[in-house]
């Protein structure tokens, strides 16, 4: 079994990073989803989902509000936001980011 700690050694993209991957996915039309768990093993492929998906992320701080919204709720989960194509007449995975990995105590 993987170790899980490995999550927490992964560098976190500042607010203007996080800001400019939001600009990238809006530009090619991606909505974005905000998805949370506490098991962030390879095996679990279930993770729970954060609101609405954002069909239309053209404003940044919008997509950063929602993430420090979920950040607060779920301050010992790990947080990604999943941007999804549809143009192909079904849902890809087109980017993947992790915004938040939480420290866990020794």
């Amino acid at each position: 079994m993987r170790n899980v700690s490995s999550f927490t050694e992964t560098v976190t993209l500042n607010d203007e990073q996080l800001r400019e991957q939001v600009r990238y996915c809006g530009e090619r039309g991606w909505a974005l989803l905000i998805e949370h768990t506490a098991d962030p093993s390879p095996d679990n492929h279930f993770w729970a989902r954060w609101g609405l998906p954002l069909l239309d992320p053209d404003d940044p701080e919008l997509v950063l509000f929602e993430i420090n919204a979920c950040r607060q709720a779920f301050p010992q989960h790990h947080i990604r936001v999943i941007a999804n194509d549809s143009a192909m007449g079904r849902s890809l995975v087109r980017h993947s980011i992790l915004v938040h990995a939480p420290t866990l105590s020794k």
